[in-house]
């Protein structure tokens, strides 16, 4: 009987903790090898993001990364927006842009910048809504 017992709360709990995991925040990335564009990353954990999105964009060896930022309500919102290139394996900074856009619904920041020939880019962002950081990543695009 008491075997029993022990294990219907053994089970309970780890059934408790699985439901637990399931709540905790997910996040969508761009997969790699996307010519442009990411998913949003959509998280109803936030108080006060509803999503974000990072895209990149190539014509010839200028390459546009952008990022926009939809909140839930109007809170101060700042975008840092890096472009990234892979070299031997890891993403290296090659520019970095920042804008406060104070109280806001939303939000994008978008910029165009020539870069070098033989390389994987990709758009990585840190979006700051109230006291909430969200980052993510755009799809990669080759030059």
């Amino acid at each position: 009987m008491l075997r029993k017992i022990h294990l219907r709360h053994t089970f309970i709990i780890v059934l408790v903790f699985s439901l637990m995991m399931l709540a905790y925040p997910t996040y969508a990335y761009g997969s790699d090898g996307a010519q442009s564009g990411s998913e949003p990353i959509y998280n109803v954990n936030y108080v006060n993001v509803a999503y974000c999105q990072a895209n990149i964009s190539k014509s010839g060896t200028n390459v546009t990364c952008s990022v926009y930022v939809s909140n839930k309500k109007t809170v101060s919102t700042k975008i840092i927006m890096k472009l990234q290139r892979k070299e031997s394996g890891s993403w290296k900074t090659v520019s970095t842009w920042s804008k406060d856009y104070g109280k806001t619904l939303s939000a994008s920041l978008q910029k165009t910048i020539s870069v070098s020939k033989g390389y994987t880019y990709r758009t990585y962002y840190t979006v700051t809504a109230g006291n909430e950081n969200v980052t993510g990543h755009s799809g990669t695009t080759a030059v």
